[in-house]
C-alpha cells in the first residue's frame, strides 16, 4: 500500500508540474525588453517576448523582430477602445483576402432616400355610361387588363327609348332641312349614337335597333360590370378605363425638405427587377401637411413608364437634401461600426494595421463619407476589415489578461 500511496503522489507532481510550466515559461518569455539588446516577439501573441529567435510556446509561429518604434510602442489617442495595432505577414494577409482603397475626394450632394408609390393619374380615367335604361345584348370586351384604343366597340345594347327617339325624329320628317336636320343629329348624339350610326339611320330610314359602346380613350381596362342580358341604367359605369402612359410617383418627404424641392427636379426612381432608373420630374408638391407625421407629399410624374412599372408599384427615390460639397469617400465595408464607436483600420508600412476612430456622414452608393479621422490619400481596409477587428481585440484581450495576470509585464510592446 506503502508504495501505492508515493506513486500516486509522484504522479500528482508530474501532472501539477505538467499544468504550470506553460505559466511560468510564459512569465519569463513576457518579461519586458531591457536594455540594447535585440528581442523577439509573437505577431499573434505580444505578450511573448524572447531574447533569441524561436517559436511560440502558443501557436508555434516564429517570432519576430521586436521594433520599438511599431504601432504598437506608441499607441495612438484616436484608437477605438479594446483594439490596437496588429502586425500580419503578406500570406496571412492573403489567406484572409484583405484588399485596401485609398480615401478620396470627391463631389457630393447628399440626398434622402424615401420610398415612393407608383399612381394613375386622374386624368386618364374614363367611364363608359349608357344615356338611357338599356339591356345589354353582347360584351365584346370580356376581360379587365385589356388594352383598348379610342373608338373600339365594347358591347352591343338595346334601348327602347333610343330606338322610340329614333322613330319620332323619322315620322317628323324635320332631318330634311339643313337646320333642323342639324339640331336633330345634336339630339341624337346625346343619346350616344355616333356619326356613322346617325348617317346609317337616315340612309336607311328605319331605327337601328343596337348601339354600340365605344371607348372614349386609349387605355386599359380596370373595371367591367357589362355582361350579356344585363340591364343596364345611366348611373352606373359599365367599363372603367386608365391611361398608363404617364403615371404619378407620390412620395412623403419632411415639412422642412418640401419647400427646397427646386421646380422641375429630375430624380432617379429604382423600382425592383429594373436595373435601369425610372426618369421622374417634380409634378407639384400637394398643399397638405401630414399633422401627426409632419410630413408633405410631394407628386413626381413619369412621361414614359417602363412596362415593368404600374399602378401601386413601391420605388426607392433619393432627393437632394443639402447642397453640393467635397467629401473624403471610402468604401462603406471598411467602416465597422460597434453601436457605440465607429472605426477603420488604416494599412501602413511594415504590414501594420492601425485602428482609428472616423465620425461618418452620409451613404453614397457603395461609398461612405468619412468628416473626420482619415485624410484624402491614406490606405484603408475596405475587405476583410472584420478579420482584422477579430485579431485586434483577440490580442488586446490577451495584453489586459497578461497585464493583469503578470505584474513584470508593465514594459511590453
Amino acid at each position: 500500500m506503502a508504495v501505492v500511496r508515493w506513486l500516486l503522489v509522484a504522479a500528482v507532481a508530474v501532472l501539477a508540474a505538467w499544468a504550470w510550466w506553460p505559466r511560468l515559461v510564459h512569465s519569463h518569455e513576457a518579461a519586458p525588453p531591457t536594455g540594447a539588446r535585440q528581442q523577439y516577439v509573437c505577431p499573434m501573441h505580444p505578450q511573448i517576448v524572447a531574447d533569441r529567435p524561436g517559436q511560440c510556446p502558443i501557436c508555434q509561429m516564429d517570432l519576430v523582430v521586436y521594433d520599438r518604434k511599431s504601432p504598437r510602442a506608441e499607441p495612438l489617442d484616436n484608437t477605438p477602445p479594446e483594439t490596437e495595432p496588429v502586425q500580419l505577414a503578406l500570406d496571412r494577409v492573403q489567406a484572409i483576402g484583405v484588399r485596401t482603397a485609398v480615401a478620396l475626394s470627391r463631389a457630393v450632394t447628399p440626398t434622402l432616400q424615401v420610398t415612393a408609390v407608383a399612381q394613375a393619374p386622374e386624368a386618364g380615367r374614363s367611364e363608359v355610361h349608357v344615356r338611357a335604361p338599356s339591356f345589354i345584348e353582347q360584351v365584346l370586351v370580356a376581360e379587365t387588363g385589356q388594352f383598348v384604343r379610342k373608338g373600339e366597340p365594347l358591347a352591343l345594347v338595346y334601348s327602347p327609348e333610343i330606338i322610340a327617339m329614333q322613330g319620332e325624329v323619322l315620322a317628323a320628317g324635320q332631318w330634311a332641312d339643313r337646320t333642323a336636320r342639324a339640331a336633330v343629329r345634336q339630339r341624337l348624339a346625346l343619346y350616344g349614337l355616333s356619326d356613322a350610326e346617325m348617317d346609317a339611320l337616315f340612309r336607311e330610314g328605319k331605327p337601328r335597333r343596337l348601339l354600340t359602346l365605344r371607348a372614349p380613350q386609349d387605355g386599359v381596362v380596370v373595371a367591367r360590370v357589362a355582361v350579356p342580358g344585363g340591364y343596364a341604367m345611366p348611373d352606373v359605369a359599365l367599363y372603367v378605363l386608365q391611361d398608363l402612359r404617364t403615371l404619378w410617383l407620390e412620395l412623403a418627404v419632411p415639412q422642412a425638405l418640401a419647400p427646397q424641392l427646386p421646380p422641375g427636379l429630375v430624380v432617379n426612381a429604382q423600382l425592383d427587377g429594373v436595373t435601369s432608373p425610372v426618369v421622374a420630374v417634380l409634378d407639384r408638391v400637394l398643399p397638405e401637411i401630414d399633422a401627426e407625421r409632419r410630413t408633405a407629399r410631394v407628386r413626381f410624374r413619369v412621361a414614359t413608364p417602363p412596362p415593368a412599372l404600374l399602378p401601386g408599384a413601391w420605388l426607392r427615390v433619393g432627393l437632394p437634401s443639402g447642397p453640393p460639397h467635397a467629401a473624403v469617400l471610402v468604401p462603406r465595408d471598411a467602416v465597422i461600426d460597434t453601436g457605440h464607436a465607429q472605426y477603420v483600420y488604416l494599412a501602413v508600412a511594415g504590414g501594420w494595421y492601425l485602428p482609428r476612430t472616423v465620425e461618418v456622414g452620409e451613404l453614397y452608393g457603395e461609398s461612405r463619407e468619412i468628416r473626420s479621422g482619415v485624410s484624402v490619400g491614406e490606405m484603408v481596409v475596405a475587405s476583410g476589415a472584420f478579420l482584422i477587428d477579430a485579431e485586434s481585440r483577440m490580442q488586446a484581450s490577451v495584453r489586459a489578461l497578461s497585464a493583469a495576470t503578470t505584474p513584470s509585464s508593465g514594459g511590453q510592446p
